[in-house]
C-alpha cells in the first residue's frame, strides 16, 4: 500500500465520497488521460479542504507526469 491508498484510508467515514471519487478518479478510465485523472483528483481534494491529501496527489502528480 502506498502514501496516498494510506492517506485515503485514513479519511473518516464521513470523507467516504471523497475516498471513493480520488480513486475512482485515479482508476485507468479509457475517457481521460493520466494528467485529466490526476487533475480531477486534485482538485477533489482541495474541494474537501484536504491539504494533507493535495499534497499526496501533488507528489504523485510530480512522479507520474514529471
Amino acid at each position: 500500500m502506498n502514501a496516498l491508498d494510506q492517506l485515503l484510508e485514513s479519511v473518516p467515514d464521513a470523507g467516504k465520497d471523497l475516498r471513493v471519487n480520488v480513486r475512482g478518479a485515479l482508476e485507468a478510465n479509457e475517457a481521460l488521460g493520466a494528467d485529466a485523472r490526476l487533475c480531477l483528483a486534485l482538485a477533489s481534494a482541495w474541494t474537501a479542504r484536504s491539504p494533507e491529501l493535495a499534497a499526496a496527489l501533488a507528489a504523485r502528480a510530480r512522479e507520474v507526469l514529471g
